[in-house]
């Protein structure tokens, strides 16, 4: 994965979310903890915060 450093910040050049992805991480959301779901999609807990907070997924247990 490539990322550029700037003024100690990392931008992101990696993968893009598909719709099977986000469509699980709906599914799994309130369910199962948020830093599991990372691990199942292989993705990063940040990446995955990011990616919930932008498609108005709350990921907090219920």
């Amino acid at each position: 994965m490539s990322t550029i450093k700037r003024r100690g910040n990392q931008i992101s050049l990696g993968r893009h979310w598909t719709n099977k992805e986000i469509n699980q991480t709906r599914d799994m959301a309130g369910k199962v903890h948020s830093k599991h779901i990372a691990r199942i999609l292989d993705r990063s807990y940040e990446s995955l915060r990011q990616m919930a907070k932008r498609q108005h997924i709350s990921l907090r247990l219920q």
